[in-house]
């Protein structure tokens, strides 16, 4: 079974569904086209570093992803953890070049660390 193994940043917390709304109108507007470029700075960078990581090769069928969520501070919840990753398995998705409705989440893990590696997740892909 082969791997690819992708460390990242946690994506901004703007992203997460349960993240601040401003009150006004205009706060909101704003706020979602930080969010709109947000999401494609994200999925850009996913995509860039699961390019390099395929070195050269044209396809990786992945079937299955697992999810380490390293942290310091309070546990996140799940459902946010996952809905903040979209922009990163939609980035490295379209450098496999497959589509993530076929992709299913194996298993998704939260670490509590105070060591260098809070305020990473690695993303693990296999065929």
């Amino acid at each position: 079974m082969a791997t690819i193994s992708l460390l990242f940043e946690h994506p901004d917390r703007a992203i997460s569904p349960n993240g601040q709304v401003p009150l006004t109108k205009k706060g909101a507007i704003k706020m979602n086209y930080k969010k709109v470029a947000l999401k494609r700075a994200t999925r850009n960078t996913a995509y860039l570093l699961a390019l390099k990581e395929l070195d050269g090769s044209y396809h990786f069928p992945a079937k299955t992803f697992d999810v380490i969520w390293r942290y310091k501070g309070r546990k996140p919840d799940l459902d946010n953890i996952i809905a903040r990753l979209k922009p990163l398995i939609d980035g490295c998705c379209k450098a496999f070049r497959i589509d993530d409705k076929d992709l299913e989440l194996g298993k998704a893990e939260r670490l509590h660390t105070l060591d260098e590696c809070a305020g990473t997740v690695q993303l693990i892909f296999y065929t």
